[in-house]
């Protein structure tokens, strides 16, 4: 495969992954236009993150020039063990985390 084709592949793969996890909250929005009922704040944001990390790992995997770079931008974790989730840190590299889905 060439660089371009993997670009392209990894791309497609964030946003189907993307699109899996807000089709989970669809609901509230269909809700929405069909009921005028609001949608909950943390749903909001929720969707408004999982669009946003889309966004941050394409953005990353369409930046690199090597594939040296890609395999390393896909391995690096996106998480470093010890650091308290939610802890703001500069990470070179790795890929944002996608967002948990809110429970209330």
């Amino acid at each position: 495969m060439t660089l371009e084709s993997l670009k392209a592949s990894a791309v497609d793969a964030i946003k189907k992954e993307a699109y899996k996890r807000l089709t989970s909250s669809d609901w509230y929005v269909i809700r929405k236009l069909e009921k005028d009922i609001d949608i909950p704040a943390n749903i909001t944001t929720y969707r408004d993150t999982v669009r946003t990390v889309c966004e941050q790992r394409c953005a990353l995997i369409n930046a690199v020039t090597t594939e040296d770079e890609y395999n390393t931008q896909l391995s690096l974790p996106a998480t470093l063990p010890g650091v308290e989730p939610g802890t703001t840190i500069t990470v070179e590299n790795g890929m944002p985390d996608w967002p948990t889905y809110p429970t209330s």
